[in-house]
C-alpha cells in the first residue's frame, strides 16, 4: 500500500512546451478515436441510442484520468475542454454526432463534463486520489447507473420535464459503485484509516446519489464531480465520530422532512430530496445552529400550510420552494470555505426569516387574493410567531449577541417582507419566487451594512470544530 506522500503530486513541475503540447496531442487523438469509433457504431449498428452515449462518456472520463500525468497545467486542459465542449454543444444543436444525439430526452450533460473535468483539475491535480474519485464517479457510476437504469429498472421517478425520469434500480447501483470508488483510493493511498474511509464512502456516496437522483437536464455531470471533490476534501479531515455523527444526521433529517411532508404533502419528491440535501448541507457546513432556524422555518410554514387547509396559492411556486433557500446556503458556504462564522450568521437568519414569512402571510391570504400593503391581525400575529419560533434555538443557547440585534432582524426581516409584498400588488411584474429572493438578498444586504458599520453586532454560532476539538478546516481563509 502506498504512503500517504505519494498522494501528493508536484503541483508545479517544471515543464516544457514540447511536452505539454505533445501530452494535449495524445489526449486529443484518444478522445477524437473514441468519438470516432461511437460513431461509427451509432450510424452501422443497432445499439440503442443511451449506450452510444454513455460509451463516450465512459471512454472519456477514464481519458481524462490521464490528464494529470499527460499535462501538468490548467490552462491546458481548458484549452481542451473549450475545444470538445463547443464541439458537443455544436453537435448536439445540429445533430451531427449521432452517438450523442440519439437520446430522447433533454440533456446538455455533455457540454458540462468538460467543464466538471477543468474545475476538478484546476482543484485536485496535485492530490491525485481525490481526483481520481470524483473522476470515476463521474464515469462509472453515471455510467452504469443509466445502464442499469435503462435496461432493468422497474420503479421509475421524475427528475425535470416529461419524459425525464430515472430509476430506483439504476441509483441504487449509483450508490454502490460510488461507494466503492471513494473508498479503495482512501485505503489505497493511506490517507484515513479502515473506520474512516468506510464512514467517508458511505456519506459521500449518500449525498452524491441524493444529488444525482434530483439533478436533470445533465447537470449532474457537473454537480456530483464537484461535490465529490469537496466532500473527500472535507471528510478527510474529520474523526471517525463525527463523521459517524453526520452519517446519522442525515439519515435523520431525510427521515424527519419526509414524515412532515408525508402529513402536510406540500412537495413533490424531487423538491423534498432537494431540500434534505440542502438540509444537510446547511446542519454540514455549519452546525446545528445553522440547520435548527431552517428546519424550524420549514416546520412553521408546513404547519400553516395544514391549518389552511393545505390548499396551495397561485402565488407561491411550492416546487420551487428549495429555490428559496438558495441565499442561505450560499451563505452558509462562504462561512465554512472563509471560517467568518460569526459575519455571515446574522445574515443568514434574514436568508432563512424573509422566505418563512413571505410565504406565511401569503399562506394566510385567500386564495383568490393578493396579498397587499394591509395585513391583518392574524398575518401579523402568525408571522411574528414563526420569526420567534426560528430565533428561539439561537437565541436560548446564548448565540445572540445582545437583545436590539435580535429586535431588529426580527422586525427588520417583517418589515422589508410586508415592502415586498405590498410592491408585488401594485408593480406585477414583480411577483414570484424571483420577487421573494431579490427582497432577501436586500434584507442580507441591509444586514451585512449593519454590521459592517457596528449597529449591528455579530451572534456567535458554534462550529463543528468546536464541538469535537479540532482545527476547522478553511479552505480560504481571511483572518
Amino acid at each position: 500500500m502506498s504512503s500517504a506522500s505519494e498522494l501528493e503530486l508536484d503541483p508545479s513541475p517544471p515543464v516544457f512546451w514540447h511536452e505539454e503540447l505533445a501530452g494535449a496531442l495524445m489526449l486529443v487523438a484518444l478522445f477524437v478515436a473514441l468519438i470516432a469509433v461511437a460513431e461509427t457504431l451509432a450510424r452501422r449498428t443497432r445499439i440503442p441510442p443511451e449506450w452510444s452515449r454513455k460509451m463516450v462518456h465512459l471512454g472519456g472520463g477514464l481519458g481524462c484520468l490521464l490528464f494529470p500525468l499527460l499535462v501538468s497545467r490548467t490552462w491546458t486542459v481548458l484549452v481542451l475542454a473549450l475545444g470538445f465542449g463547443g464541439v458537443f454543444w455544436w453537435a448536439e444543436r445540429s445533430g451531427w454526432l449521432q452517438c450523442l444525439c440519439r437520446v430522447t430526452r433533454r440533456s446538455h450533460g455533455s457540454v458540462y463534463y468538460p467543464l466538471a473535468i477543468v474545475v476538478l483539475f484546476a482543484w485536485t491535480a496535485d492530490r491525485y486520489g481525490l481526483y481520481l474519485s470524483a473522476v470515476l464517479v463521474l464515469t462509472l457510476s453515471d455510467t452504469a447507473a443509466a445502464l442499469v437504469g435503462s435496461r432493468f429498472g422497474r420503479v421509475h421517478y421524475r427528475t425535470g420535464a416529461v419524459g425525464e425520469q430515472k430509476s430506483l434500480e439504476g441509483s441504487l447501483i449509483f450508490a454502490i459503485l460510488t461507494f466503492l470508488v471513494v473508498l479503495l483510493p482512501l485505503l489505497w493511498w493511506g490517507e484515513t484509516g479502515l473506520s474512516q474511509a468506510l464512514l467517508s464512502a458511505l456519506l459521500t456516496a449518500s449525498l452524491l446519489t441524493s444529488v444525482e437522483a434530483v439533478s436533470s437536464g445533465g447537470r449532474d455531470n457537473l454537480y456530483v464531480p464537484m461535490l465529490a471533490a469537496f466532500m473527500l476534501l472535507k471528510v478527510v479531515t474529520k474523526s471517525v465520530e463525527e463523521l459517524a455523527l453526520q452519517s446519522v444526521s442525515m439519515l435523520l433529517l431525510f427521515a424527519g422532512l419526509f414524515v412532515l411532508n408525508h402529513y402536510g404533502r406540500m412537495l413533490r419528491v424531487k423538491a423534498l430530496m432537494t431540500m434534505g440535501i440542502i438540509a444537510y448541507g446547511v446542519w454540514s457546513l455549519g452546525s446545528m445552529d445553522w440547520a435548527v432556524p431552517l428546519l424550524v422555518a420549514f416546520a412553521s410554514f408546513s404547519g400553516v400550510f395544514m391549518a389552511t387547509g393545505m390548499q396551495q396559492r397561485r402565488s407561491l411556486a411550492y416546487r420551487r420552494m428549495p429555490l428559496l433557500a438558495i441565499p442561505a446556503v450560499i451563505l452558509t458556504l462562504a462561512a465554512n470555505l472563509t471560517g467568518t462564522f460569526a459575519f455571515w450568521y446574522g445574515p443568514y437568519l434574514v436568508a432563512v426569516l424573509v422566505p418563512l414569512v413571505w410565504g406565511v402571510v401569503v399562506q394566510l391570504t385567500d386564495a383568490h387574493t393578493i396579498p397587499t400593503f394591509r395585513w391583518t391581525r392574524r398575518h401579523l400575529a402568525v408571522a411574528s410567531a414563526a420569526v420567534t419560533l426560528t430565533l428561539a434555538q439561537p437565541v436560548l443557547l446564548s448565540r445572540a449577541p445582545d437583545a436590539l440585534t435580535v429586535a431588529a432582524i426580527a422586525l427588520g426581516c417583517v418589515a422589508i417582507t410586508w415592502l415586498g409584498l405590498g410592491l408585488t400588488s401594485v408593480w406585477h411584474r414583480f411577483g414570484g419566487s424571483t420577487a421573494v429572493i431579490l427582497v432577501t438578498c436586500g434584507a442580507i444586504g441591509l444586514t451585512i451594512a449593519g454590521q459592517t458599520s457596528g449597529g449591528l453586532s455579530e451572534w456567535a454560532p458554534i462550529r463543528w470544530a468546536d464541538v469535537f476539538g479540532r482545527d476547522a478546516d478553511v479552505m480560504f481563509p481571511l483572518n
